[in-house]
C-alpha cells in the first residue's frame, strides 16, 4: 500500500517543543509518523529568521514556508489595536475579531504548489484562524487541528486585567471556520462537545496522545509546577504562591515547590519556590512525585497534565486545571475546590508517600489505556 502523505499548516515552530500548543503539534506529528503517515509541513513565518533545523530534522527536511505580506501583518496589527481599544472601553460587541481576519493570504498559492506537487491524501490545519486553508482542492481528507475553543474566547479572563486581544470570534463564524473542515480535531471532551454542538462537522477527540513514557516513580521527588509565561499561569502561580503556600509552609516549613519552564522569567523569588527556569522535561519529572496545577482559568487541555500523566506523575489541581482529564479523577489527578483544600491537600500528600505511589501506578495504568483509544480513533479515521 502506498504510503499516505499529510501537509500540515501552522504558524507554530513546534521544536524545540518549549510550549504547550508546540508540544501538543509535535506529539500529534509523532503519532502520525507512528502509523506510516509521512508528514510535511507548510510554515508560516514572521520577519524573524526561525531555526528551523530540528524541524528539518524531525520530518525529513519536508518542510516548505511562506510569509505574510505588508497588507495582511497590516490587517492583524490594526486589528489587535481596535480590540485592546474595544476592551479598553468596555465596548464587548466589538471583542471578536472576523473569521479570516488573521489568515495569510499567500498559503493558497503555496498550498496549491505543494499538493501539485505530492498529491497529499490529508491536510490538516493548526488554529481556527487558517480554517480558508481548507477550501483548497485535492486532499480528500482535510482537517482542523482546534487547539481551543474560540467562541468569544476574550470573556474567559477575568475583568479588570490588561485586555486579551488574541484570537476570539463569534459562535457563527467558528460554526462556519468548522464547517470547511471534514472533521475537527478537539483536544478534550468538553471542547468536542460544543465542536458538536455548532452542528459543523464530526469531531474526532485527540486528547492524551503523548505516548507512555514509564519511569522508576520517585517517591522520594519533588512537587513541581510546569508552564510558560502566559497569563493563566502567571496567574494560577501567584494564587500558589500569595495564598497556598504559606499555609503549607506553617505546617512543613522545609517545603519547595520546584517551578519550570519560561514562567520562571516573570516570577519573583519568594519562600518555598525554586525556580528552575527552561529544563528538560523528562529529567523535570524523573525527580517528580507530583505535580500542582493551580491555574483557574483556561479551556482545552492543559498539555502539562499530559507531560505529567504519561510518566507517571500524579496531579494534585483546581477544577479549571481539570478540564478535559475528567477520566483520571480519584486515580491521577486529585482536586482542590479551595486554597485551604488545596494546601491541606499538599500538606496530607507530603506526608503519605504511600499515597502518592499508588496514585502513580493507576495513573499509569489509565494514561497507557487512554493513548491507546487515542491511537485507535486517529487510525479509524484515517481510514489506515
Amino acid at each position: 500500500m502506498a504510503t499516505k502523505k499529510l501537509l500540515i499548516v501552522t504558524d507554530v515552530v513546534f521544536v524545540p517543543a518549549n510550549e504547550g500548543n508546540k508540544k501538543r503539534i509535535l506529539d500529534l506529528v509523532c503519532l502520525y509518523q507512528s502509523l506510516g503517515v509521512e508528514v510535511h509541513v507548510l510554515l508560516v513565518v514572521n520577519k524573524r529568521r526561525n531555526d528551523l533545523s530540528e524541524l528539518e530534522e524531525l520530518v525529513c527536511g519536508r518542510v516548505s514556508t511562506c510569509s505574510r505580506g505588508g497588507l495582511d501583518r497590516l490587517r492583524v496589527g490594526v486589528g489587535r489595536a481596535f480590540r485592546f481599544a474595544s476592551a479598553k472601553l468596555q465596548l464587548n460587541a466589538r471583542r471578536n475579531y472576523e473569521l479570516d481576519e488573521w489568515y495569510c493570504t499567500s498559503l493558497d498559492a503555496a498550498i496549491f504548489r505543494l499538493q501539485e506537487q505530492f498529491d497529499f491524501d490529508y491536510l490538516q490545519v493548526e488554529y481556527l484562524y487558517f480554517s480558508r486553508a481548507l477550501l483548497a482542492s485535492g486532499p480528500r481528507l482535510k482537517l482542523l487541528d482546534a487547539h481551543d475553543v474560540f467562541t468569544d474566547r476574550w470573556a474567559i479572563f477575568p475583568k479588570g486585567e490588561r485586555p486579551n486581544v488574541w484570537y476570539s470570534v463569534s459562535r457563527s463564524d467558528e460554526a462556519r471556520g468548522c464547517g470547511r473542515s471534514d472533521c475537527v480535531i478537539a483536544i478534550s471532551g468538553p471542547d468536542a462537545n460544543h465542536f458538536r454542538s455548532l452542528g459543523a462537522q464530526p469531531t474526532l477527540l485527540l486528547d492524551f496522545i503523548a505516548p507512555p513514557k514509564p519511569t522508576s516513580y520517585s517517591v522520594a521527588g519533588a512537587f513541581v509546577f510546569l508552564g510558560s509565561g502566559n497569563r493563566m499561569n502567571r496567574s494560577g502561580l501567584d494564587w500558589m504562591i500569595q495564598k497556598v503556600l504559606p499555609k503549607v509552609l506553617q505546617q512543613e516549613p522545609g517545603f519547595k515547590l520546584r517551578v519550570a519552564g519560561s514562567i520562571c522569567n516573570s516570577t519573583a523569588p519568594a519562600e518555598g519556590v525554586e525556580l528552575l527556569g527552561v529544563v528538560d522535561i523528562d529529567a523535570l519529572f524523573a525527580d517528580a512525585s507530583m505535580m500542582l496545577n493551580p491555574v483557574s482559568i483556561g479551556s482545552g487541555l492543559p498539555i502539562k497534565n499530559i507531560d505529567a500523566l504519561s510518566r507517571g506523575v500524579p496531579i494534585l489541581c483546581t477544577p479549571n486545571a481539570a478540564r478535559g482529564a475528567e477520566c483520571f479523577i480519584g486515580t491521577g489527578v486529585l482536586i482542590a475546590e479551595d486554597e485551604s483544600q488545596f494546601a491541606g491537600e499538599v500538606v496530607s500528600l507530603l506526608r503519605d508517600p504511600a499515597r502518592r505511589a499508588d496514585l502513580s501506578r493507576r495513573a499509569t495504568a489509565a494514561y497507557a489505556a487512554q493513548y491507546t483509544a487515542a491511537r485507535e480513533r486517529l487510525k479509524f479515521v484515517l481510514d489506515l
